[in-house]
């Protein structure tokens, strides 16, 4: 979506996220199991991966070097959030809406004026 906005023009482009952009990292028991799986039926599950991590690492190079006079910002909480991508309970979700808002008025307040 980043790319997209700034081919359809975008001058300022405000990125929300989970995490900071630096915190991607390969999981080791991905790599563990990528030995493993090598020349399985579960190489496409592997190549699937690989571009993932091949597209996510050049979509991070595109925002933090991003071409001309784009201005891309980035809002992320301070520290991790309390869910998790399934399973969470109310209580965590709450909590973590809540630290997204405060992170929009953060941003709204200082840099989006």
């Amino acid at each position: 979506p980043v790319q997209e906005a700034a081919r359809r023009g975008a001058q300022t482009i405000v990125v929300i996220r989970t995490v900071p952009s630096q915190m991607f990292y390969t999981p080791q028991w991905f790599k563990r199991m990528e030995r493993w799986l090598g020349e399985s039926s579960l190489q496409p599950l592997v190549n699937l991966v690989h571009h993932h991590e091949t597209t996510y690492r050049a979509i991070q190079q595109f925002i933090e070097k991003p071409p001309g006079k784009l201005r891309i910002f980035e809002i992320y909480p301070q520290r991790p959030l309390r869910s998790m991508a399934l399973g969470s309970r109310l209580p965590a979700l709450l909590e973590d809406y809540k630290t997204g808002r405060q992170c929009g008025r953060y941003f709204l307040a200082t840099v989006g004026k």
